[in-house]
């Protein structure tokens, strides 16, 4: 699928927010309506994103890995963060019930505690990168 197609598909979803949704949640969404480029520019960074393929690299990952997904994700499906579980050694996968694409903003609370007692593991240390 090319940019075009996917950007097809994308307009295609007709998402109107529950009333159930949180308040944030459905302003966030507003927001990211009222703020969209040209189609034209979605469709070129779609192409960008379904070129950059970077698999073949995770057996080089040698540290302590988190792999956080939403099982309603559509962009990026669970199943593609089982891939980067099974392809970088010793990685662990959570899977939210919901949250989407964005679920570290949608759904932080259920994001941060799988984050937190992963980053409190005392074989995990986080190392500061160089500028």
């Amino acid at each position: 699928m090319d940019g075009v197609e996917a950007f097809g598909v994308i307009q295609a979803w007709d998402v109107d927010p529950s009333e159930s949704w949180p308040t944030e949640l459905i302003a966030m969404m507003k927001n990211m309506n009222s703020d969209s480029p040209a189609p034209e520019i979605i469709e070129s960074r779609i192409d960008m994103i379904v070129a950059f393929d970077r698999r073949s690299r995770m057996k080089n990952i040698k540290v302590p890995t988190l792999v956080i997904c939403a099982e309603d994700d559509i962009l990026t499906p669970p199943d593609l963060s089982e891939e980067l579980k099974n392809g970088i050694e010793g990685a662990r996968l959570t899977q939210l019930h919901w949250g989407a694409h964005a679920c570290s903003q949608t759904a932080p609370t259920d994001f941060m505690e799988p984050v937190q007692t992963f980053l409190s593991e005392p074989w995990v240390t986080i190392v500061p990168t160089k500028n």
